[in-house]
This record gives structure tokens, sequence and C-alpha cells, in this order.
């Protein structure tokens, strides 16, 4: 689809501030604005823009020397005719230039940095290319900068929306260049003489064509095999749409040493916005997302919790105010929120397909993942990421901190299969079932993420199990921790991992806390002992009701095969309810649902939706989805981040295999 040029322009003048020509972009359109800016001497700074009623959001931006290259974009229901405003501060810019234009893009649709890109060094000819992978109905969008007045060619595929080129007497010569391109291929550029260059490339969805529109294979596969997941009685958190987690989260950046000195709010709770073009602060701008060796970004919903249980709306004062994530206002929000409440219910399904799964199982060293996925076939593993907003794991004890000693709030799971087909014409299999919970003593294979808060189950899917209806699997979800299991029986549970680190254990007291009417006279003799005796008297804290059931029921009973009553009961929506399952409730989960002006989807797409980290390990979200709290050196109660649940499976199948209890 050709772009609609708005305006474009440049400006040779000593500014702070540069004015556009008058545009009146259309209702609902993806405005896109390419700027470069120079300044003399110094380093320019990123730019902001204002005008036409509309909320810029900046996407990316590269400095080149004293250049800089910036790429923003806008939506709006009722945009105002007038000018947009590029401010550069207090800064004196030597000259300007801009490029804007804009698409019909999807309902919801989020705009994507596909790669930005600097060239530095003499070049008598150069071409910058930039790799780009097209999905269905979508354009990619090229803004180049060079560090000269050049004549720029567009590379072939590719269609010229604007250039300009602009310079000053004694002062830094620029040149603009805008493209896009509509099938796959790759974003090129050429130029005559030598010069260095920073391009941006983003990723516009389209609309879908109108008309009978082809079935997704990929959203087929997915509801083929949706998980009916059994919850116990009692359960008060269920799978949740993350987007709108996060759109009702506050975002905040921590800086090492992780302290509460050194937490800042970013954006407030409500501001936060998950698609480019929504309201609010993008999540995909890197300001946002990225987080670097010394500093992370985490979510916060609900505020914290003191020692005692008291609420805190912020970073307290006195003796440990933000030592929990506050799970009982968590569970308040989506009782009463009419969009939380609605989000329940829902899930995010990634489909891996074989090319992808052979190049990330190649990208681990050690160990050796891609012969898991190196026969002759051609292998898939097929996720279904459960986002449940709190997690609660306690050990005995009737005091507060008993509870909360494992409880915390942004918790991911999954559900993975492997599946295998001999061609592409051929229908799926599946051949393994992997489900994440607490460390078990179970016989399958198991692998723990980065962080010990997670561990991938693996087990070979047979005839008799797991036990499906009409090719669905069933899954038994435990109380509060919300591990998955394959049987509705009691499991116990190992220790927590590393059960009692010595520093924790001296600097905050947690044990003493945490421990029900200990013996005094044991813990004393065991404190007194030093760091081993912390750490004996952690591992006995630790394994004090080590516990968790898969349904209704407790450690010295096991419940029998229907003792559901009580319990939700998830199910695909077009899987009629059996007499024996109690509070049935279809899933929600949906495809371009458009809610408020917002687009929710149940397909991971993480090109499109920024939320999700990339596999490049660079762009995406990766912070915490819950807050960092106080004293947590695990960390045990501080927010999840979203593991690379793939790896976590082959690494499980790899544990499987070794141990002779997976085919080989």
């Amino acid at each position: 689809m050709a772009s609609d040029k708005l305006t474009t322009g440049a400006d040779a003048a000593d500014r702070t501030t540069y004015t556009t020509a008058p545009i009146t972009p259309g209702a609902d359109r993806l405005v896109a604005f390419a700027v470069n800016v120079a300044a003399f001497v110094q380093a320019a700074p990123v730019p902001s823009l204002t005008g036409n009623g509309l909320s810029w959001t900046l996407v990316q931006s590269l400095a080149s020397g004293d250049r800089r290259l910036s790429c923003f974009v806008a939506r709006g229901a009722a945009p105002q005719t007038g000018s947009v405003t590029i401010s550069c501060g207090d800064t004196q810019q030597t000259l300007c230039a801009w490029s804007i234009f804009s698409y019909d893009a999807a309902p919801g649709a989020a705009t994507t940095v596909i790669l930005g890109q600097a060239v530095d060094g003499p070049r008598v000819a150069a071409t910058l290319s930039i790799p780009q992978d097209l999905g269905p109905h979508t354009v990619a969008v090229g803004g180049l900068m060079l560090d000269a007045g050049q004549v720029v060619t567009a590379g072939p595929g590719c269609t010229q929306i604007d250039v300009q080129s602009v310079t000053q007497p004694f002062a830094p010569a620029a040149t603009l260049h805008t493209q896009d391109r509509t099938t796959p291929g790759t974003v090129a550029w050429t130029w005559p003489i030598n010069a260095g260059a920073t391009a941006i490339v983003l990723a516009v969805q389209l609309p879908t064509p109108v008309g009978p529109q082809p079935v997704d294979p990929v959203a087929t596969l997915i509801r083929r095999f949706e998980p009916i997941l059994h919850f116990q009685a009692g359960e008060t958190t269920y799978p949740s749409d993350a987007k709108r987690y996060l759109e009702h989260s506050a975002l905040w950046q921590a800086v090492k040493p992780y302290d509460t000195t050194t937490w800042s709010k970013i954006v407030p709770a409500g501001q936060l916005s998950g698609a480019l073009g929504e309201p609010g602060k993008f999540i995909g701008d890197p300001v946002n997302s990225v987080d670097t060796p010394v500093d992370e970004r985490f979510l916060e919903l609900g505020g914290w919790r003191d020692r005692t249980g008291t609420p805190q709306a912020g970073v307290g004062t006195g003796t440990w105010p933000n030592a929990y994530a506050n799970r009982d206002e968590i569970r308040s929000r989506y009782a009463s929120d009419p969009d939380l409440r609605d989000s329940q219910f829902w899930y995010h399904a990634e489909y891996f397909d074989t090319t992808r799964l052979r190049r990330l199982a190649e990208s681990v060293r050690k160990p050796d993942l891609s012969k898991i996925v190196a026969g002759p076939g051609e292998p898939a593993l097929l996720c279904y990421y459960l986002f449940f907003p709190e997690h609660e794991q306690a050990v005995v004890g009737a005091s507060f901190t008993a509870k909360e000693v494992g409880g915390y709030a942004g918790q991911w799971s999954c559900v993975a299969l492997f599946l295998e087909r001999p061609g592409d014409q051929a229908e799926y299999t599946p051949q393994l079932i992997g489900f994440t919970g607490s460390p078990t003593v179970a016989s399958i294979g198991e692998a723990a993420d980065d962080e010990k808060r997670v561990t991938m189950k693996v087990a070979e899917w047979t005839p008799s199990k797991p036990m499906t209806t009409d090719g669905h699997p069933h899954l038994y979800v435990s109380r509060g921790s919300h591990s998955f299991y394959l049987d509705n029986a009691a499991h116990p549970v190992n220790p927590f991992p590393t059960a009692a680190p010595v520093d924790e254990g001296t600097s905050d007291g947690q044990y003493t806390e945490v421990l029900d009417n200990p013996d005094p006279l044991i813990f004393l003799i065991k404190a007194l002992a030093g760091p081993v005796g912390w750490i004996a008297a952690g591992i006995e804290l630790a394994q004090n009701g080590a516990v968790e059931t898969g349904l209704s029921g407790t450690p010295d009973r096991v419940p029998d095969d229907t003792a559901t009553a009580g319990g939700v009961t998830v199910h695909p929506a077009n899987v009629a309810p059996r007499n024996d399952w109690t509070k049935p409730q279809g899933w929600r989960a949906a495809q371009a649902q458009v809610v408020n002006g917002r687009q929710y989807d149940f397909i991971v797409d993480r090109a499109a939706q920024p939320f999700w980290p990339h596999d490049n390990g660079r762009s995406g979200f990766r912070g915490r989805w819950g807050p960092r709290v106080e004293g947590d050196r695990l960390p045990r109660r501080a927010g999840m981040r979203f593991p690379d649940f793939w790896k976590l499976f082959l690494d499980a199948v790899e544990d499987g295999r070794n141990r002779d209890l997976l085919p080989k």
C-alpha cells in the first residue's frame, strides 16, 4: 500500500524549535514522522513533537556524531488541522529536515522497530540494507539519514516517499530519505559518495482486506490443542490478558543495587500503552522497555505491604515498608474493575515453526539442544502462556510473613506441546507435553529458569496421559502457586531453591518471623552456630508443609478423580462441559478483539507486540511483571521476568533423556 504523504520540508536556520507546514491527518490513520536534526559542535538532543491534537510517540532515535535521526508515530479519532512543532529543548540546532506520511493501519495495530543501524567510516559507495521478513498485510517503512548532501536511490522493491538535502554554510549538511516496501525482502538505499549513515525501519500492520479470508493455520492449530484447566476450590486468581494488566500498571525503574532509594516511577498507573498509536506511553519506547546491566524496569499494580501487612501505595519509610507486593489489592482490582475482570480466562499462544525452533536451539552453546529438533520430519513447539496477576506460595505458619514468603505479583506459567509431522501437508501429532510449576520429585524431565522461579516438567504424550477431551489435554492447577499437573493427586514439592541465603537470614530476621512458633532454644542454637546454622534453620523452614495439591485435598488424603467440586473448569468454547466439571468457564482469548479503542490478541507476535522479549535478545520488554521488593535476594518475592519457555522446554527434554526418562 502506498503511503499518503502529508508534508515534507527542511530549515537550515539556527533554531531550538522548527515548525512544519499545516497538515490534516485522516481519522484513525497511523501518522509516521521522520525527523533529522543537527547540532554544531555538540550532540543533537532527542526532539519532542506536538500538534494536531495528537500524542506523538517516539519509536526510535539514533545519533551519529552531531546529527540525530528520530521516528515518531501518532494516531487519533479526530485529528486537528495544523502544523507540527519540533522542539529541541534549550539546544540550538543548525538544521532540521522532516517527512510526514500516514497509513490506513489496522485497528489497534502496533508499529515495531525492526532494526536501527549506524554506519561509520568513509565509503566511496555504500548500500545500507536492513533485512525485513514481512508478515501478511504489513508494510516496511524506512528512514535514512546521511551526514552530507547526497542523491539517494531507493533499493529494489522499495518506493521513495520523500528526500530532503539541507545544508548551511560553514555548518553540517544532511540528507533525509524515506521509503516503504510492501513485499518481503530488504529495505536498502544507495548513494554515490562516501558518507556516514543511520537508518530506522518500522513494520506497520495494514488492515485485513475485505472479503473472504483464508483460514489462519496457526490460529487453527492453537485452537485445536487449547488446554482444559481444572482449578482447585478456593482459587481467586485466573489466567488473564497480560496487555490489559500492563495498561493498568505503573512502570518503575530500579538502579543497581536495586534498593528502594534507587526506585523511580517512569510512567504512572493507567498511562502505559501496549501498542503504538493507542493512548499512553508506549512500552516499545526503548526508554520504557530496555534494561541494562545496571538498571531494570518493573510493573506495579496495587502497591506494596510492609512486614506487618499494612498497605503502602509507594516507596515508604521506616522498617521494610516495601517488603511484599500487595496481592490483596491486586485481587480486589480484578474483582471490581470491569476491564480487568473481563480480561480473565485468557491465554497467549506462540507457535515456533521448524525453522525458528531449530535456529533458537542452535543459538544455545551448551548443552547441545539442536539434536532434539534435528529429526527428519518437521518438529514444532506450541506454547500456551498463562499470566497470573499474583502468586502465593506459603510455608507452614499462621503469621503474615509465613504466608508471603513466596508470594509475588506478575506470574508467568506455560503449557507447551512438542509436535511433529512428516511434511508440511501432514497434520501435527503431539509427542511431548510440558507444564510449569514448583520443583517436585517427579520422575520426568525438569528444568528451571535462571532465577529458579518456575520449573518446566516434560512428559511423553501417550494414549492415556495426559487425559484428553476431543484432543484437548486436561491439566490440574494447584491453588495459589498455579502449578500444573497431569492428575489431581497430591504432589510433594521440593524446598525453595537455595533455601536460606546467609545475608537475608541475618540482615532482616526473615526466618525468625516466618517460623510458626519455633522452639526458641533449638532456633537459638542454630543461629549461634553461624552461617551453617542459619542454613539449617532455613531448610527446616522451607521443608515445613512443602506439599501442594493439584485439586482440593490435603497432604494426607489424595482426592478422588472427580474431586473438582467448587473449582472452576476452564475449557475451549467448542467443547461442551461434562457433568463432573464444576463451574465451567469458556476461554475468552480472542484475536483482534477491540475494547475501548484498544486491540487485544491471543496469538503472540514478538515483532508487533513489544511487551514480549524479542528473539534478537535486545528489544522488547525485559523487565519484571510485578514490583521489586525489599530484602529479596533470591529473588522470591519480586515480580517475574518472562522466561524463555522454549529453552526451558528443550532443557527439560535434555534432562529427561539424560536420565532415561524420556524417549530419545
